[in-house]
């Protein structure tokens, strides 16, 4: 018959096993100070501004979907949109900026965050190195791998840390419950869901 290919000369194989391992990484990474910031801004009644640009910010319908439910006051700016433009006209004690920079780090984000913090807006980042561009101008940040072995750089270790994040402040935040009840008779009665 015909041989099976070993193990290490699968690249799947290889992209799989360097994918869990960031997946690995998450429990140390949740257990930093960056990540109770992270989690304090999600808990906080200030607005939460959710910035990044270009693939980096592929995952922010996602998480702003999860926290619409979970929270008001959140806020995507990406290149493009109103939100961004206006950005700096928020006035920075009143709002929370969570910024999401992986590699390749877009100029017009770590621009748009340079600015943000000469205006003196509190900015907490998720990017995956110490050599990010976005450190600079970022009170606290989360680091978490993305895997670059393939075509598109792997967002699945930033999506399960997302997750994890949000069922973190879910725990604590007071009131949920009863907001989801209320969210979940809304879309009864529009039918929201197929049945």
């Amino acid at each position: 018959g015909k041989r099976s290919r070993r193990k290490e000369d699968d690249p799947l194989r290889t992209i799989l096993d360097v994918e869990l391992g960031n997946m690995a990484e998450l429990v140390d990474v949740m257990q930093g100070d960056a990540y109770k910031c992270m989690l304090q801004m999600i808990l906080s009644p200030k607005k939460l501004v959710l910035v990044s640009a270009r693939m980096s910010a592929t995952l922010l319908p996602y998480v702003a979907y999860i926290l619409h439910k979970m929270r008001p006051n959140v806020m995507v700016a990406v290149p493009g949109t109103p939100e961004w433009e206006i950005l700096e006209l928020l006035p920075p004690e009143e709002a929370n900026v969570l910024a999401v920079a992986f590699p390749r780090y877009p100029t017009a984000l770590i621009k748009k965050c340079r600015a943000l913090k000469q205006n003196g807006a509190a900015i907490c980042a998720l990017t995956d190195s110490r050599f990010s561009p976005i450190l600079e101008f970022a009170e606290q940040a989360v680091f978490v791998s993305v895997t670059t072995a393939s075509l598109f750089d792997i967002y699945s270790t930033p999506l399960a840390f997302f997750n994890l994040l949000l069922r973190d402040a879910a725990r604590c935040m007071p009131g949920l419950e009863e907001r989801m009840e209320r969210i979940e008779e809304i879309e009864r009665r529009s039918h929201v869901y197929f049945s």
